[in-house]
Parts: structure tokens; sequence; C-alpha cells
């Protein structure tokens, strides 16, 4: 059921903030959208193809690349 739950506007604009694709230049380097199926590899893909990636109820990931933040230390 990810669709149905993607679809909910506040689901989308916090899966937004986390991917760093706000109103700006995104933050993220890239994102990973795949399949859920335990042996696909992870492709990334640019930050602007969130919504169509959450569109299709892909498993949505960021990279711990970002331009502004430090995500791991």
């Amino acid at each position: 059921m990810p669709q149905k739950y993607y679809q909910d506007v506040h689901v989308r604009a916090r899966i937004r903030e986390f991917m760093g694709a706000g109103p700006a230049v995104p933050t993220a380097m890239f994102i990973t959208a795949d399949s859920s199926e335990a042996h696909v590899q992870y492709h990334p893909k640019a930050v602007d193809t969130l919504d169509e990636c959450l569109r299709r109820g892909l498993e949505i990931g960021r990279s711990i690349w970002d331009r502004d933040s430090l995500l791991i230390h």
C-alpha cells in the first residue's frame, strides 16, 4: 500500500524535507528508488525524480552525501 500512503500531502512533504528536496535546490546529491524485492540493486537517481518515484510506490532512500549538511560523523 505504499502508493496510498505516499499520496498523503503531509507524508510527501516530510519525505521531500528528509530527502533535501525542499523549495530550494535539493541538498541530497541523489536518491535511490527501486522495487522492494531483496535482490534488486539500488541505482542512483536525480532528486527531482522523487515525486514520480513516490507515485510508483518505490522504496526510497537518500544519499548520505549532501550539499549542505553533515549527515554522519
